[in-house]
């Protein structure tokens, strides 16, 4: 994959940005675009795609990045696919969201052979070629969420400034990825504003920051709602007047974590019911045949701890 760009803010002026405003999806997509030729059903590409969306939420979800990118099929029906996470989804929720999108995205682009489109948690993007190069990036942005108050008249420093921090911690974090908060508490003007802003996985802190600082700072939102949030392939943040996010990092290890540790310490309770079991039986002789019609039963058996 080429990913040789952001090489200076003299290309990045020189970037045009193609925007599509989307509404909210029953699905759950936010945003999407449709590229690319036509493919035909059956072909080639139709067969290189099915395949990808039965292999691929899997490869992302048992990612430690929450991250991948798969090729299918021979030079001229290839398939090229993208597809991450954001970085505080649990596996089981990354693998649904992304094998809804391949579903989502035949169905928005009907036969076309490109089309990136974003979720919540997820984005996927695929297409014939590997376009990922400033002049052919698109964006998507949404702005949502109730009405930004007549009298709040430091809103729109506010979220500003709280877009402009995390977008910075993002491209500083190893996982680019970061979250942040501000919150106002006056008489007149009560909220607190809460963003999000990560980075494709792999792409280094100066490209992040650079994609980052390009997507903020592009006009395109009215400005008139308190909620908000913009993507292209590489980077995206997303604004809201309400938590949206974890406030856990790697939130997708917790849960194994904890499913270990249950099952050690059942273990342990079993091994101490056992010495317990053992030391009443020497304590008490006449147990000794019940014990041998229990363990009788046993034989051949799996006693399940936990269901």
């Amino acid at each position: 994959m080429d990913m040789q760009m952001y090489r200076g803010h003299a290309v990045v002026a020189a970037l045009v940005l193609l925007t599509t405003v989307t509404a909210a999806s029953p699905t759950g997509y936010w945003g999407y675009l449709c590229d690319g030729g036509n493919y035909s059903a059956p072909s080639k590409y139709q067969q290189n795609l099915e395949q990808l969306s039965a292999t691929l939420p899997e490869a992302v979800a048992s990612s430690p990045s929450l991250f991948h990118t798969q090729a299918v099929g021979s030079s001229q029906d290839r398939a090229y696919a993208l597809a991450r996470c954001r970085g505080d989804t649990e596996a089981d929720d990354c693998k649904r969201c992304l094998t809804q999108a391949f579903k989502d995205a035949r169905a928005v682009c009907t036969f076309r052979k490109g089309i990136s489109i974003y979720y919540d948690t997820c984005s996927l993007w695929f297409a014939e070629k590997i376009k990922i190069h400033l002049g052919d990036l698109q964006s998507v942005l949404r702005a949502d969420g109730p009405p930004i108050p007549t009298q709040c008249k430091a809103f729109q420093n506010d979220a500003s400034t709280l877009i402009a921090d995390v977008a910075r911690k993002a491209s500083d974090s190893s996982q680019r990825h970061a979250t942040g908060e501000k919150g106002c508490d006056e008489r007149a003007c009560n909220y607190t504003l809460y963003t999000l802003a990560d980075c494709l996985p792999g792409i280094s802190a100066a490209q992040c920051q650079v994609c980052l600082e390009d997507l903020t700072s592009t006009p395109g939102l009215s400005g008139r709602q308190m909620g908000e949030r913009k993507a292209t392939l590489l980077c995206s943040y997303r604004l809201e007047p309400y938590q949206f996010f974890r406030d856990t990092k790697g939130g997708h290890t917790n849960k194994t974590l904890w499913i270990v540790v249950v099952i050690a310490g059942g273990a342990v309770l079993l091994a101490i019911a056992l010495l317990l079991w053992w030391w009443f039986l020497a304590k008490h002789p006449s147990a000794i045949d019940s014990f041998n019609k229990i363990t009788t039963n046993w034989q051949g058996k799996t006693i399940a701890l936990f269901l």
